[in-house]
């Protein structure tokens, strides 16, 4: 399904993004500050994307409901420890380790979406809504309007 493609994809950019600035050095700031910009866009982006259209969507059945609410919470959670991030300079010897629990919870949120929401999902979709959602997402994700 076209939708968990589209998911999946945003999900590989945030991570390969997560995983340059987790090996990243304090020396290269610029690159660092500029990788985390385009970090930030994406997944803020992806969040109000996926909320908007493919959880909104999935909330109408109640079998999955648990699942959901704990990957808006996921979400969150992600973007109240942004703030923390961000008061700091990317040079600051603090600035790698709050990187570090933000990775953690985002790879632990993509993890669980990808193997258990996924998986769930699949039998509440059909071909008509696949192509509404990925289309609806694309488009909910330009909405946000994000910039940095």
């Amino acid at each position: 399904m076209q939708i968990f493609e589209t998911l999946k994809k945003d999900h590989k950019k945030v991570l390969d993004l997560l995983e340059k600035l987790e090996h990243s050095s304090q020396r290269a700031s610029k690159t660092r500050h500029e990788n985390y910009l385009i970090l930030k866009k994406e997944l803020l982006e992806h969040m109000h994307g996926e909320e908007n259209t493919f959880y909104k969507f999935l909330l109408e059945n109640e079998d999955l409901k648990e699942l959901l609410y704990e990957a808006y919470e996921e979400h969150r959670t992600v973007r109240l420890a942004l703030p923390d991030l961000e008061a700091k300079e990317v040079t600051d010897e603090q600035w790698k380790p709050i990187l570090s629990v933000i990775g953690e919870m985002v790879k632990h949120h993509i993890n669980e979406e990808e193997k258990e929401l996924f998986k769930e999902a699949k039998s509440f979709i059909n071909h008509e809504d696949d192509e509404r959602l990925v289309s609806e997402f694309e488009e909910s994700k330009k909405e946000a309007g994000i910039t940095v």
